[in-house]
């Protein structure tokens, strides 16, 4: 059983399209970057022909398969050898080991609703969510659902600060 300050060893920043592991950043390529934040915003993981369309939507199939794999391995390699498994026909991050900074805002902000949070956190937390996206994420047509959390997300802060369209 995990404690209630057990931190996973990787936080993937969605918002600032980092990831850290044990409080380090840590040098991905593009592609890597993609694969990380596509794992650690579906936890139950993604199928791998899903992550081929999303991630290189403009190759052959096969071709999509074989650099996927190659991201894998890289991934593995910066992260750890068992960062991310196969599981049922996909990839995901492997139990407790990864977080994002859009699931601690979901959680942050449900703690402000039960009133175990105050403003403070709420305006560093719409701060967060304000701040624009890496501009190479335009091309990330699968992020575009993604962005809408993020859109929600800052709604849902505006309405906790008393500010309906801030």
């Amino acid at each position: 059983m995990e404690s209630p300050h057990y931190a996973p060893p990787l936080f993937v920043e969605a918002l600032r399209g980092r990831v850290l592991r044990h409080g380090l950043c840590k040098p991905l390529s593009g592609d890597q970057l993609q694969l990380c934040i596509a794992l650690a915003l579906h936890r139950d993981g993604v199928p791998r022909e899903r992550l081929c369309e999303q991630l290189f939507p403009e190759m052959e199939a096969e071709a999509a398969m074989g650099r996927l794999k190659i991201c894998v391995h890289g991934v593995r390699t910066q992260l750890g050898a068992d960062s991310i498994i196969f599981f049922q026909d996909g990839y995901r991050f492997s139990a407790g080991f990864c977080t994002s900074d859009l699931d601690q805002i979901e959680e942050l902000l449900g703690e402000a609703g039960a009133g175990r949070c105050g403003e403070g956190t709420v305006k560093e937390l719409l701060r967060d969510l304000r701040e624009p996206r890496p501009p190479y994420y335009a091309t990330w047509s699968w992020f575009a659902p993604i962005e809408e959390r993020i859109v929600a997300l800052t709604r849902e802060a505006c309405r906790f600060m008393g500010a309906p369209a801030c």
